[in-house]
This record gives structure tokens, C-alpha cells and sequence, in this order.
């Protein structure tokens, strides 16, 4: 009866153990970390450059009233200096694969208010709100 119960108790752990491994495999990808950055030209306003700095999974991003957030999001012209965005990302919300919901503070509204994120890993893209969506550059 021993034998029995040590043999079910192996035959499970080898069912489940290649399911938790592929879990925190796919957790261990980070994908809502870097800068992703890109200047184009708008016939209003000239060139613009933007830039998105994530780090969803802890505060190491510099920006925020207590020095480092999860998060900022800019966009600016670098010829006049003139900015246009200045939001960050000041909670986590959630991380859903490559969706995630966050809580930012809009700089220039002072207003709070809460975006989506998307990774779109076969263009390396990353979206904000579905008004930003920049390349990382490789």
C-alpha cells in the first residue's frame, strides 16, 4: 500500500510539474520593462519625440514626487522644447500576459486617471492607451 501511495504521489508531481514550470517561465518574461522611444515628424508641431520607461514589476523608473514610479510616459518637440505628455504611472493595477492596467498621474492636467498598456510581441511594440504605440529600437 506504501508503494502505491509513493507511486501517485510521483505520478502527479510529474503532471504538474511541467505545468508550474511553464507558468513561471512565462512570468519570469518581463515584458513590461524598458524604454521604448521614437521621434516623428508632425506638420503642426514639427518633430516629436516620445518616450515610454516602464519597469510594471517595481518602482525604478526615476520620475514621481518620491523620486522613482513604475513608469513615465513623454512626448515633446527637442527643437523648442515645447512638451505635450507628461504622465506617471504611480500603481500597478494588474498584468494579464501582455495587458496590463495602471493608475498615472497626467503632470500637466493634474488630473488621476487609469490606462491600458499592451506588448505586441511580434512587432516588439508597446502601447499606451491605444494612442501611443511605439517600436523599441533594436
Amino acid at each position: 500500500m506504501k508503494k502505491f501511495l509513493v507511486m501517485i504521489v510521483l505520478a502527479v508531481a510529474m503532471i504538474a510539474a511541467p505545468a508550474c514550470f511553464a507558468q513561471s517561465s512565462a512570468s519570469a518574461k518581463k515584458v513590461f520593462k524598458g524604454t521604448w522611444e521614437q521621434t516623428q515628424s508632425n506638420g503642426d508641431y514639427g518633430e516629436i519625440y516620445s518616450v515610454i520607461s516602464l519597469d510594471l514589476y517595481g518602482k525604478t523608473v526615476e520620475g514621481g514626487e518620491d523620486g522613482l514610479c513604475y513608469g513615465t510616459v513623454s512626448q515633446f518637440n527637442p527643437n523648442s522644447g515645447k512638451i505635450f505628455t507628461g504622465v506617471i504611472i504611480t500603481k500597478v493595477k494588474s498584468i494579464t500576459g501582455n495587458k496590463a492596467v495602471v493608475e498615472c498621474y497626467d503632470e500637466f492636467r493634474d488630473e488621476k486617471f487609469t490606462a491600458s498598456l499592451v506588448y505586441k510581441p511580434n512587432t516588439n511594440t508597446i502601447c499606451f492607451n491605444d494612442d501611443l504605440c511605439i517600436s523599441r529600437k533594436k
